[in-house]
């Protein structure tokens, strides 16, 4: 995959929900795990499953 697309490294997956569910806990690197998203973000609105048991997913109409 890495040498189809002429990049370093590639990992194909086989859903969307499972490169976004990928793709966030790349950026959870110690607890509290927080993700901040919009209101109208693909995540908050679509992602029917916790990213993890441990991780806040806070909108930015959740904190102003």
């Amino acid at each position: 995959m890495a040498q189809l697309t002429g990049k370093e490294g590639a990992l194909f997956v086989s859903s969307g929900t499972l490169s976004n569910q990928l793709a966030i806990r790349t950026h959870l690197h110690q607890p509290p795990f927080s993700v901040l998203t919009d209101v109208r973000s693909h995540i908050n609105e679509y992602v029917p499953v916790p990213l993890h048991p441990q991780v806040a997913v806070l909108t930015v109409r959740d904190i102003l």
